[in-house]
């Protein structure tokens, strides 16, 4: 008996490449659905767009989240560390609340080592962003310092910033339009060793509203007599970053600048030359560049800093979750006032969109 010939079909030259590129569009649009749902919160590590600052990523991934289950977030909070652990949203809407009698949500957008240069492009793309109608710049006189802002200086140059202000480029360009991109990063990003036990840190300690309190320690706090800002002056780039800040300030956007306190013991030894410099150096040119752009300036050093509690200090400078409590119920019934005496708009009513995850925002 003759077996017949198996037979063998030839498909034409480059017929796999026409495959990959006819299935390539399906096989990405899949992908991308599914990193817009929650099912990837569960599975892989946070995503990334692509700097070098997991606590920037995880920051914008939880505002994003924020954004998509509640359709706004009117009341967003900027400023560098003594803002990220120093004010906590979920207080500040209690008080808001208990004055005004209205819901309000705000998302804490601190970020470790933020100085002016920062502020002003962060500022810009929080605007652009995400629309708040309020958003409070935290502000003290280390942010202008060429001492400090070592961590967050190079946010300026991250791509996906540079594209959310204006300035087009690729990669920007494609975080900006897809999530699966995103994943993608911050998957690489997890292959790091050295880096996993950082991210994770911060997916533990950074809640959905963006706060991440310091712990009540309550430990005795030990006063370094010792001056912190000497020879101070006012850094350059952190004044024009600053300028561009305050000059996102709008009718649909009201910038209220804030003081951050420090522990009335350390003031002294806040910057040189005491009290008197502080005022000259700092917080009168602060207050003239404010006025001069329409933004409220409202000072907290000498007013409240002596009134929060004695042990709601984790240092010098930064308040534990218990002072935080306390400055952020201050700072609640302070807007709900600003609001109840004509001096903010209220802020519009929220969308609470059905199935939020079905509508995750990049």
């Amino acid at each position: 008996m003759i077996r017949p010939h198996t037979l063998k079909l030839h498909r034409p030259f480059g017929w796999t490449i026409l495959l990959s590129i006819a299935f390539l569009p399906l096989l990405t649009g899949s992908f991308e659905g599914a990193a817009r749902t929650l099912i990837p919160q569960q599975v892989f590590p946070p995503p990334s767009v692509g700097s070098e600052s997991p606590e920037f990523d995880i920051k914008v991934d939880r505002m994003d989240r924020l954004m998509a289950s509640q359709g706004s977030v009117p009341c967003i909070l900027l400023g560098s560390s003594m803002v990220n652990g120093g004010i906590d949203p979920v207080a500040l809407a209690g008080a808001y609340a208990g004055v005004t009698g209205e819901a309000i949500t705000c998302f804490n957008f601190g970020l470790s080592s933020l100085v002016g240069e920062v502020a002003g492009p962060i500022t810009r793309l929080i605007v652009k962003k995400y629309h708040p109608a309020i958003l409070i710049l935290g502000v003290s006189a280390r942010d202008f310092s060429d001492k400090f802002g070592e961590y967050a200086r190079p946010l300026v140059n991250v791509p996906w910033v540079r594209y959310v202000n204006g300035e087009f480029n690729r990669l920007g360009w494609l975080v900006d339009h897809s999530e699966g991109f995103r994943y993608y990063l911050g998957m690489q990003n997890w292959r790091s060793e050295e880096n996993r036990p950082v991210i994770a840190k911060y997916m533990e300690e950074i809640d959905q509203f963006g706060f991440q309190p310091l712990p009540n320690k309550h430990n005795e706090l030990v006063q370094l007599n010792e001056v912190l800002l000497t020879e101070y002056a006012l850094n350059p780039p952190d004044v024009e970053g600053f300028r561009l800040a305050l000059a996102q300030a709008s009718p649909d956007t009201r910038i209220i600048l804030l003081e951050m306190p420090v522990h009335p013991q350390f003031f002294p030894y806040y910057m040189e030359g005491e009290e008197e410099a502080y005022q000259e150096k700092f917080r009168g040119p602060i207050a003239e560049m404010a006025a001069a752009a329409g933004v409220s300036f409202w000072t907290t050093q000498e007013s409240l800093a002596a009134q929060l509690p004695a042990d709601g200090w984790n240092d010098r400078r930064h308040l534990n979750a218990d002072g935080a409590v306390a400055f952020s119920q201050w700072l609640g019934q302070s807007l709900g006032q600003a609001v109840q005496n004509g001096d903010l708009n209220k802020p519009a009513a929220e969308e609470h969109l059905f199935f939020p995850f079905l509508f995750r925002q990049p």
